[in-house]
């Protein structure tokens, strides 16, 4: 069944050879480039995208790119045509989902969203505007979000509510339950991101690191570095992608620290109703 809609907000670069390129990430957060041929051999070998209704490619020279998806089953596809800038990019989608939001049609909130983009104050996000393509406009007169999702057929059933006596499955709702959390990213945190890259590959594949323990002296930022890589391995897609918190340990011998950790990891599979290992396994 249709309805799916995607947002690919990407960068992309041209080779005289390849052609253009998205620039993508491994789950490492190193860059994974993929070319315009590999995405068509890719697409025509996993059946194409017909369960996709709406594409937006924010991304540079996505024009070169938005054939090949409607070729491979994707009804409507917004790009840019060559260099756009990313603020220019942001505020085409946040007109263009604006109203989307108020129930316009594809076509009139594209049409929107480049009129107010023309008439912006900035002059290059006003010279911008034109960049933004739309291809496959048959039948966008009347496509809305509300047709091309089906939102009106949607409805929770009863049995997909859990009742307060059974455990919380959700990763989320166990973590704010047990104050697993991780504390806020700081707000200035330069210097120290091949370090990150660094860290994130010695965990990543079969044959990574199952721990990592980060040293150095008092007050030198020990802790803050950890809080930024566990925002950066755990973003969608990376290493980690959406999974992560926060153990406190206090105590100074280690005998005392691996039983509270042991205790910890416990209460949260409690929680997730899943069984935890014991300090052999």
């Amino acid at each position: 069944r249709r309805g799916l809609i995607l947002h690919l907000s990407a960068h992309a670069v041209r080779h005289e050879e390849r052609g253009v390129g998205l620039v993508l990430e491994d789950p490492a957060g190193g860059p994974h480039i993929l070319w315009k041929r590999t995405l068509e051999a890719f697409l025509a070998g996993s059946g194409g995208l017909r369960h996709v209704s709406l594409l937006v490619l924010s991304t540079c020279y996505s024009e070169e790119l938005a054939q090949v998806f409607i070729e491979h089953g994707c009804l409507h596809v917004m790009a840019a045509r060559g260099l756009v800038h990313d603020t220019t990019a942001r505020r085409f989608a946040q007109s263009f989902y604006y109203e989307l939001a108020l129930h316009a049609s594809l076509l009139r909130a594209w049409e929107s969203a480049i009129k107010a983009l023309a008439i912006d104050s900035d002059t290059v996000t006003a010279a911008e505007a034109e960049h933004f393509t739309f291809y496959g406009q048959k039948g966008a007169e009347q496509a809305s979000v509300d047709s091309l999702c089906g939102v009106g057929n949607l409805a929770l059933t009863p049995s997909a509510v859990a009742g307060p006596h059974k455990p919380i499955h959700n990763f989320i709702d166990v973590a704010t339950f047990l104050d697993f959390r991780l504390p806020a990213r700081p707000e200035r945190f330069v210097g120290r991101s091949q370090l990150l890259h660094r860290l994130a590959r010695t965990c990543y594949g079969p044959n990574g690191r199952r721990a990592v323990v980060i040293h150095g002296p008092a007050g030198v930022g020990k802790s803050a570095f950890a809080v930024e890589f566990a925002d950066f391995v755990t973003a969608p897609g990376r290493l980690f992608s959406c999974a992560s918190l926060l153990l406190r340990v206090t105590t100074p011998t280690l005998g005392a620290a691996i039983a509270g950790l042991e205790e910890q990891i416990e209460a949260l599979a409690r929680q997730l109703a899943v069984g935890a290992c014991g300090g052999d396994g």
